[in-house]
């Protein structure tokens, strides 16, 4: 089942540990979680095999339920579009330390793409935040 969910002025602190929390959570069983970001509103999608339910809280964060069995996963796959300025080199070296791959996507902006153990994406996912994301794709998978 898929769910969208738009969430206003929640800060990167914030989106990143709801991130977390879907990928990361025992109860969660999630293929697939994008988030794109649009001025002041967040929208993250879910995509799992599990019926999801939300609920609002008067703070406008949501929580996210899912019945279902515990999954760990071997690697991720992470697909992040970041804004760039031409004079930031730094990031290439940054993302192929992570044996990761930079492609443009106009003039302010790049796609990194990066095949990794969850530990090392989320350690490039903190490296990355300082640029500035702007949209992210997360899914995880096991190796046979």
């Amino acid at each position: 089942m898929k769910r969208s969910k738009k969430v206003v002025n929640m800060d990167r602190e914030t989106l990143y540990d709801c991130l977390s929390t879907l990928l990361t959570n025992q109860k969660i069983n999630s293929k697939n979680v994008s988030v794109r970001c649009h001025s002041n509103t967040t929208v993250i999608t879910s995509e799992s095999d599990a019926l999801v339910s939300t609920h609002d809280t008067q703070s406008s964060e949501h929580e996210w339920e899912l019945d279902t069995r515990a999954v760990s996963a071997d690697r991720e796959l992470v697909t992040i579009s970041v804004r760039y300025e031409k004079k930031e080199c730094g990031l290439k070296r940054l993302v192929s330390a992570y044996g990761g791959t930079i492609r443009v996507n106009g003039d302010r902006e790049v796609i990194v793409t990066a095949t990794a153990s969850v530990k090392k994406v989320d350690a490039l996912i903190d490296q990355l935040m300082p640029y500035g994301i702007t949209c992210m794709s997360r899914t995880s998978f096991e190796l046979d």
